[in-house]
């Protein structure tokens, strides 16, 4: 939710809401549950950035994945997590010798740190 959306809902409370005390208590109670909603939205993207930062410039030896697919992309000069998430899954699986389960093992601890693959 960014901060323009943010806003209309808070311009959308202010309207809907009546003017009495009672009204000014509802106003506040959902202009909490929006910003609540907002705060929890703005840590999940946090966090993905996060993660996404963390693997910047790791090298492809330190993933948690099996030999043949090290070796697969070793054979191909993909060297860093970035180089990595540049290729499809297509075009890996024309790598010689990277099968499904090579594929599989690159992209589950890819995307136990927030990356993936190109489209």
């Amino acid at each position: 939710m960014n901060e323009g959306r943010l806003w209309e809902l808070f311009v959308r409370i202010h309207e809907q809401a009546p003017a009495s005390v009672n009204g000014v208590h509802q106003r506040v109670q959902l202009a909490y549950r929006i910003l609540q909603e907002y705060e929890q939205e703005a840590a999940i993207i946090k966090s993905r950035e996060d993660a996404q930062a963390g693997l910047s410039g790791v090298l492809v030896e330190d993933l948690d994945v099996g030999v043949r697919a090290y070796k697969c992309l070793k054979a191909e000069n993909i060297f860093t997590v970035d180089e990595l998430c540049k290729w499809s899954e297509r075009r890996l699986l024309n790598v010689p010798n990277m099968g499904r389960k090579s594929l599989n093992e690159i992209k589950e601890e890819l995307a136990k740190h927030g990356r993936q693959l190109a489209s």
